[in-house]
């Protein structure tokens, strides 16, 4: 062998642009594909977000109008007064729970995601993780779920509380159950 060999030089500068190349094309992937993968957990969380969301407001405010309802009818005077206290205070926390559930959704995050906190994040939204534990997310979007959860929870009681007093009112179960049917308020961690 020669002490310089042109075709040895060539296939070794070929090996090294092939290496350079391919180690660019593995990046633009990832970054691609990371920047994709933002993208769709972004999108399903909004989805799932915005589903519960608008099925417990559709809830709130279903309840806030039967208790409405109610409320006129007892003003009507042909109920007993400790029954129209209880529609009173029933249709007043309705109201207080719904402008309380509305204020929360339409309070922004100003805080966006920091990149520490996107693997428990996507955890939280179930992205690839098939465990059922509470989501462990930053202290103060933790507080945020718990508040929604709180919230509607309430509402949740608020509901049974009401359909005891229609059936008081002498309302056939059946129509209770069409004016506010058990699945009123979806869970927060019901995934629908």
């Amino acid at each position: 062998m020669w002490p310089f060999d042109e075709a040895a030089d060539e296939l070794v500068l070929e090996r090294v642009e092939w290496r350079r190349i391919m180690s660019r094309r593995v990046e633009e992937g990832y970054r691609d594909g990371a920047h994709a993968g933002r993208e769709w957990a972004l999108q399903r969380g909004f989805n799932i977000g915005f589903a519960q969301g608008a099925a417990t407001a559709v809830g709130a405010k279903r309840l806030e109008g039967v208790l409405g309802a109610l409320l006129a009818w007892t003003e009507q005077g042909e109920v007993c007064p400790a029954l129209a206290v209880n529609v009173r205070h029933l249709h007043a926390t309705a109201i207080k729970l719904s402008a309380s559930f509305q204020a929360h959704l339409l309070t922004p995050d100003t805080q966006p995601i920091h990149p520490a906190e996107l693997g428990e994040f996507l955890e939280a939204m179930d992205i690839g993780n098939t465990s059922q534990a509470e989501p462990k997310l930053g202290t103060r979007r933790h507080s945020e779920q718990r508040d929604v959860e709180y919230l509607t929870s309430q509402l949740c009681d608020l509901q049974r509380e009401t359909k005891k007093l229609m059936h008081c009112f002498g309302l056939a179960p059946d129509v209770v159950e069409q004016l506010l049917p058990e699945e009123n308020f979806s869970s927060p961690h019901s995934g629908t």
